[in-house]
């Protein structure tokens, strides 16, 4: 009969310290992949950053042209004026050096027609910062960007964002701006507004789409889909 040595049986590893090197080696995977998870993250955000720089710059240099800017200045002046008349404020266009001013008189309105007494003549000149050139090229960049969105939800979302924020939004924030007359809502009020909103609507537009369940992301190693 072959003779068991229950001292060296004892000496060798218990269920316990099974236990324990399995519990060691799994800490050790999750942290490793939590590492992982963290690089692959930082890598996702500097890459939107670039492309986002990118797109927007792009989207800056063609906003720059004379043609486009004439254009996107004239249509903020012309909606601006249609939003002045329809508050009662008698107003007009005109343009120097290539910049749409509207020219009016702001004070109390009766029938349609502005009083002589207390009326505040103003020259606004929609430039650059009130038509929103920056704030386009922004919208058109961090939309461009966001790769794990369809090219169809990104262009929708562009499209939809111009319409609302040129024929309504950016026109209403300079009428308003004219009609208090404040160098406050002038000044702060009327730059943060817009800036806010393009943030709020991407946001909104974000959430709103969803990620794509149909097609592999970039996120997942899968390949940009401009």
């Amino acid at each position: 009969m072959a003779k068991i040595d229950l001292d060296s049986l004892m000496d060798g590893p218990t269920l316990l310290d099974y236990k324990r090197a399995d519990e060691k080696n799994y800490a050790e995977r999750g942290a490793r992949g939590a590492g992982e998870k963290a690089k692959k993250e930082i890598r996702k955000a500097a890459e939107f950053v670039g492309w986002f720089a990118a797109f927007a710059l792009l989207a800056f240099a063609a906003l720059s042209l004379q043609p486009v800017a004439m254009a996107l200045s004239g249509l903020a002046a012309a909606q601006s004026s249609f939003f002045l008349s329809v508050a009662g404020v008698h107003n007009n266009i005109e343009w120097t050096d290539g910049v749409p001013h509207i020219i009016g008189n702001v004070g109390n309105v009766v029938d349609g027609d502005a009083q002589n007494a207390g009326n505040t003549g103003f020259d606004a000149e929609i430039g650059e910062l009130c038509w929103g050139k920056i704030e386009f090229a922004v919208l058109f960049g961090i939309l461009a960007a966001s790769f794990d969105r369809s090219r169809r939800q990104r262009l929708f979302g562009f499209v939809a964002g111009f319409i609302f924020f040129a024929l309504f939004f950016n026109p209403l924030r300079i009428t308003l701006s004219i009609l208090w007359q404040s160098p406050l809502v002038h000044d702060v009020l009327f730059r943060v507004t817009l800036a806010a909103a393009i943030a709020f609507y991407y946001f909104l537009w974000y959430a709103l789409t969803g990620r794509r369940s149909a097609r592999k992301n970039y996120s997942e190693g899968g390949v940009f889909e401009f």
